[in-house]
């Protein structure tokens, strides 16, 4: 059994790997402001004496020992969402992520950053390998997020060269599932919408792009398996770039 600290842990995705390490019989410490993730999301979860929910802004740290793994999940990651508040996403990517990389080397354990597909800008090549440094505008509307996602990797990164900090870094794409919220702006809930309101699915392109996708169950399977592998800290996952579809 480990004591795991999941930061975002009421979200989409959060919600979703907390319930499948509480199901492998881990202790899950689930941190979340609630921004953007939902009580009801973790509700399920609230009886189970392993399960302990705390309302906490990862941009405010958080002290604690005896932390086996870190998970952070904790930001916007709509369009819709985090355009309304870029400074706020900017300090949850980059203060967040600093402070809870300080509490991985405070307790010398493992931590797993949820990153992006974002981190590639509008990319040139496609599909994207891990190792491309990707086509990116860095004061666009959407640069809050795709530059404080990738200043967040440079921080894993850093702390790992500097202090040795074990630390696993997966791009996640599209993401759909249970939970997932309807107003998230994306493909998959958007056409989800239109056909659950017997609206005609709307297409924004030519039809030539393409959408790489992975099922919330995916995801987490990957994350959770990311921190149990001998997967080195230099090497980066993308998550529904390759295998999941």
């Amino acid at each position: 059994m480990k004591n795991i600290l999941v930061a975002g842990g009421a979200g989409f995705i959060g919600s979703h790997l907390c319930e499948c390490l509480l199901h492998q019989g881990h202790q899950i410490i689930c941190l979340d402001n609630f921004r953007t993730g939902s009580l009801k999301n973790v509700s399920p979860l609230m009886n189970n004496p392993c399960f302990k929910l705390v309302e906490h802004d990862i941009t405010m740290p958080y002290k604690i020992q005896g932390i086996n793994e870190i998970y952070n999940l904790a930001c916007p990651a709509s369009p819709v969402h985090y355009q309304v508040s870029p400074v706020e996403t900017v300090k949850t990517s980059f203060i967040g992520t600093l402070n809870l990389l300080e509490l991985a080397h405070d307790n010398q354990c493992k931590l797993l950053q949820a990153s992006t597909s974002e981190v590639y800008g509008d990319p040139e090549i496609h599909p994207q390998p891990e190792n491309y440094w990707g086509h990116v505008n860095p004061n666009g509307i959407r640069s809050c997020y795709d530059e404080g996602k990738r200043c967040a990797e440079s921080l894993c990164m850093d702390f790992y060269r500097e202090y040795g900090v074990d630390v696993k870094i997966i791009r996640i794409f599209n993401t759909y599932g249970p939970r997932m919220a309807c107003d998230d702006g994306r493909v998959v809930s958007n056409c989800n919408c239109e056909c659950h309101n017997d609206d005609c699915p709307c297409s924004e392109s030519n039809g030539n792009c393409n959408c790489n996708c992975a099922c919330s169950n995916d995801s987490c399977s990957s994350e959770s398996l990311a921190t149990t592998t001998s997967m080195p800290s230099s090497q980066i996952d993308a998550l529904g770039m390759f295998g999941f579809f």
